[in-house]
Parts: C-alpha cells; structure tokens; sequence
C-alpha cells in the first residue's frame, strides 16, 4: 500500500543543515508558511491554543536501517527508540508555542525542523489529549539535557 499526502505549507527556520539542527534547543524560532489554499484553517487557533504540533516531512532524512546511534548516544538502538530522522517513513512531529499568525504564517519556539521541510498538518495541543506523566526516556537523552544545561 502507497500512501501520498500533498504539503499544506512549508517550514521557515534557523536550521539550514543538518550540523545546525543537531544543535537544536527547545527555544529555536521559526515560521510555517500554510499554502494560501490552505490558511482559513488558521482562523482562531491562536485565540483557543498557546501550542501547536507541526507534522512534517523530513525531507532530508536517509533512511539507515533499523539499529542507529543516536547523536548523543553511546549504544545502538532500534529507530523506533529514536527520535531521529533515518526512519523508514522519514515524518517529524514537534511540539510548539505559537508566537502569533501573521496571515497564513505561524510564528513558532521550538520549531524543530530544517528549513524547507513540507508540512504535513498542524494539530492543536490539547493537555486533556496528549498529557503524558512520569514518562520514561532513553538515558542519552538525559545525557544531551544535562550537557545542554552545563553551556
């Protein structure tokens, strides 16, 4: 089965390589642009959500099998306990606050996607949804927390 899905816009950020993007921090700035066809789907979000998922296509990714070694990493894992782009289906999802709607442009903190990647659809956060407590994590994501906060 094939499954095909047209872009509803596209990401405008600071990440223009993929160095740059592996540095990311959560409070990276950036704007979706919504097709025109597409902007009335903006109409009042800002006015009902503070965040915001953007789903995206990472239009750059490889896909590298299905074992990797996160960036900040010391063991191999499987892609399904990663959150990085060298997936067999190469889609992002990221969590943001919206800074405000321009138009059809959506200014966002913590956009965490490179520059160029079509986006797939914007789905309000919605904390009686998608709250999660106590949640378990990968420790060399403790590990990139800690070193970020040492700088």
């Amino acid at each position: 089965m094939e499954i095909c899905y047209r872009p509803i816009g596209i990401v405008r950020s600071e990440f223009k390589s993929s160095e740059q993007h592996e540095e990311f921090e959560d409070s990276g700035e950036g704007v979706v642009e919504v097709f025109e066809e597409y902007s009335e789907g903006l109409y009042n979000l800002a006015e009902h959500f503070s965040h915001v998922f953007i789903i995206y296509h990472m239009h750059r990714a490889e896909f590298r099998g299905l074992r990797v070694r996160p960036p900040h990493g010391d063991e191999e894992i499987g892609v399904f306990a990663s959150g990085g782009p060298w997936r067999p289906n190469p889609i992002g999802i990221t969590p943001c606050r919206i800074i405000k709607i321009e138009g059809n442009k959506l200014y966002l903190r913590g956009l965490d996607a490179m520059d160029g990647s079509p986006v797939l659809d914007i789905k309000p956060y919605s904390p009686q949804h998608y709250t999660i407590t106590n949640p378990k994590y990968g420790a060399w994501e403790d590990r990139h927390h800690k070193r970020k906060t040492k700088d």
